[in-house]
């Protein structure tokens, strides 16, 4: 092969070379980029999760606080609905003993009324 042959073959691979190259420092500034952008994220990230944790901390002691709290009013709650179901039995004994006493004034009543619908005067004829 003569030298302008080798030349043209140099000059070719060179070209190539050069433009390999080129992709590369493309490629890695891209990359590095990339790099920044997700360095910048995970400052931006531990920053959310520091805020976080001091929000955490604060519902906690809230939360903290509204059990005790809440203990309490569940105690006065249960107290005043225990005393609501001891009225409302009380009142359920007595409709009770109420409605005994006058069922069988009702029962009378309620024959005397179909009695004299069906038109029968004598009520033993039922």
């Amino acid at each position: 092969m003569c030298v302008c042959g080798r030349l043209e073959e140099a000059t070719k691979a060179t070209e190539d070379i050069r433009e390999k190259i080129d992709q590369q420092n493309t490629q890695l500034c891209d990359f590095e980029a990339e790099i920044n952008m997700l360095r910048r994220r995970i400052e931006g990230l531990t920053a959310d999760r520091e805020k976080d944790k001091r929000q955490i901390a604060q519902l906690q002691d809230a939360l903290n606080r509204a059990r005790i709290v809440s203990s309490d009013v569940l105690l006065s709650v249960f107290s005043l609905f225990d005393h609501r179901c001891d009225t409302v039995e009380m009142y359920r004994f007595d409709f009770e003993a109420e409605l005994d006493r006058d069922l069988p004034e009702i029962r009378r009543t309620l024959l005397k009324l179909n009695t004299v619908k069906l038109g029968l005067t004598n009520i033993d004829q039922l």
